[in-house]
């Protein structure tokens, strides 16, 4: 930190460096180190500018974030808000996002509720106090009535105060989106399932107050209801979204279902209906080692962990090749 001296003499050693300091370093008025400094319609001359941005580099001055944002009742500020940072989906979006930011001289703030509606509505309220530009919500809706109720009036709030907000997905408000057919992927899905011959079929969904994950679910139940297959209440099952690919936990289907002859299809993963012990086991060993690939840094390791996951891939290729026409 510079040590400053005013020309009344005084020192100021690890004082802070203030726009007064630039001007005065400069030899310009505080309203013109101002003008350059913090942006002003009235231009200033190149000459007198350029002591100003000379002043300021040599000073090593920092423009004060909150009494511009008071200025100017806005910010650089982007608030991003996700569910869980630690999910790909998200991941991509906030990586999307930064770069985006990045090319209009934005910085994005990035906060996760970890699915907690009131952490939502709180990450709003306090971006809103920090004058945020904009803020992205990228999680999923929510079914409560009165949460959207809230979420509602404090996105009105965020944009009456001169930001803007857009979502991604449904969220039940009035706001710009990026709307996901959801209910369509649902039904894609399930159909693709009936059209490889399957009929008993479970699915393992995400938290029930969730719109994404209602709005597949009932997708899915349509395409099936169309076919005149019935989803019978015992093979749905409610996950959380940890056991996903790409958070190191593999999807274990004995954690949902009781008995594996209770469903060929765990949302994203084909399963026959009566799979045996061995299968079962060849099917999670496959999964373990694909993650396990994935986080693998070391050339020898990843080499093994290619040659072991093959092998389980044709083991398991071998059993169910076995199956007859009827069991298949």
């Amino acid at each position: 930190m510079s040590t400053l001296r005013s020309s009344r003499g005084r020192t100021r050693p690890g004082a802070p460096v203030t726009l007064a300091d630039v001007a005065e370093r400069a030899q310009v008025s505080l309203a013109t180190a101002s003008r350059v400094l913090n942006g002003s319609e009235r231009t200033v001359g190149e000459e007198l500018r350029e002591r100003v941005m000379a002043a300021a580099v040599e000073l090593r001055y920092a423009s004060h974030g909150p009494a511009q944002a008071l200025a100017r009742a806005t910010t650089s500020i982007v608030g991003l808000i996700v569910h869980d940072v630690r999910d790909p989906y998200f991941a991509a979006i906030a990586a999307g996002a930064m770069r985006v930011a990045r090319e209009d001289n934005l910085m994005v703030m990035l906060a996760s509720t970890f699915r907690d509606p009131e952490l939502e509505l709180d990450y709003l309220e306090r971006l809103r106090v920090q004058r945020a530009r904009a803020v992205l919500l990228a999680g999923s809706g929510n079914t409560s009535r009165s949460f959207t109720q809230r979420l509602g009036e404090s996105a009105r709030a965020f944009e009456d105060g001169g930001g803007r907000i857009a979502c991604v997905s449904h969220h039940g408000v009035s706001m710009d989106a990026i709307l996901l057919d959801n209910r369509q992927g649902g039904r894609d899905i399930a159909q693709l399932l009936l059209d490889l011959g399957h009929r008993e079929i479970g699915i393992v969904t995400g938290p029930s107050q969730l719109l994404t994950v209602r709005h597949r679910l009932d997708g899915a139940r349509e395409a099936l209801a169309d076919a005149g297959v019935e989803l019978r209440d015992e093979a749905i099952a409610q996950g959380d979204f940890e056991n996903l690919p790409g958070t190191g936990k593999p999807l274990n289907l004995e954690d949902y279902f009781s008995t594996p002859e209770d469903l060929r299809m765990a949302f994203s993963i084909l399963k026959n209906a009566n799979c045996a012990p061995v299968e079962v086991e060849l099917l999670n060993e496959v999964a373990r080692l694909t993650q396990a690939l994935a986080d693998a840094s070391d050339a020898a390791a990843r080499q093994e962990l290619q040659r072991t996951l093959a092998q389980r891939k044709t083991q398991l290729a071998i059993a169910l090749e076995r199956r007859s026409p009827r069991e298949k």
